[in-house]
């Protein structure tokens, strides 16, 4: 039994993934103040809708000469959302999110993951799947690199006093 448990947390959390990945790309590409949070709510809920009856739909496809009991699944399904949701209002997004200091993020980039003291006292591994950059961070990040990279690929020209060097 563990080990269903463990790979349906795989599975949840890789399609978890997946959704926030395509989601954060989502907002990224869309020009600043052309989405609205109404849009994004709108979004948010009709995907849930979707996503919530294909994997139920998947059963029937999955298991197609099985008796089921629609009915009963349907009420558990809907009965679990509902306590589910509930406990939404109390989620605080702000209380397991924080900035990084420029050297934790080095150290994510180093050794792939940093360890964090969060704000109830307890720590925390980060690691770059973790983190989350804006879209204009990363672009001024990679400007940034690409001016670094630039000043060290140029060549310098050292004179001496017996003609010219290229370093």
């Amino acid at each position: 039994m563990q080990n269903r448990e463990e790979e349906f947390k795989r599975i949840s959390s890789a399609v978890m993934k997946v959704y926030h990945e395509e989601l954060h790309s989502f907002l990224n590409n869309n020009p600043q103040g052309t989405i609205t949070d109404a849009d994004v709510i709108i979004m948010i809920m009709n995907l849930t809708i979707n996503v919530s009856t294909n994997v139920y739909y998947s059963i029937k496809q999955i298991l197609p000469t099985t008796q089921l009991d629609y009915d009963f699944m349907r009420a558990k399904v809907i009965n679990a959302l509902v306590d589910s949701f509930i406990k939404i209002k109390d989620f605080n997004p702000r209380e397991s999110t924080m900035p990084l200091t420029v050297d934790q993020i080095k150290e994510i980039y180093e050794n792939g993951f940093c360890m964090v003291t969060l704000a109830d006292g307890t720590s925390r591994r980060i690691s770059k799947e973790d983190v989350l950059v804006k879209k204009e961070d990363v672009e001024k990040l990679i400007d940034e690199k690409k001016k670094e990279k630039a000043d060290a690929s140029t060549p310098k020209i050292i004179t001496s006093s017996n003609g010219l060097l290229r370093g």
